[in-house]
């Protein structure tokens, strides 16, 4: 393990849990949406279940 797969895994279980990315960007201290996107990437497993709940 590393700091980076902790970090990589707050993200996702925040955003999971529905933290805005607005406040999780605050929280991680990314200057950049951008940066932060590449913590919290969109798997097929989400895609799928996004598509299911009608949630883009």
């Amino acid at each position: 393990m590393s700091p980076h797969a902790f970090r990589r895994t707050f993200c996702r279980l925040k955003v999971e849990a529905g933290v805005n990315l607005f406040v999780l960007q605050r929280l991680t201290g990314h200057q950049e949406l951008e940066t932060l996107q590449l913590y919290v990437q969109i798997y097929g497993k989400d895609l799928e279940q996004a598509i299911e709940k009608g949630v883009e």
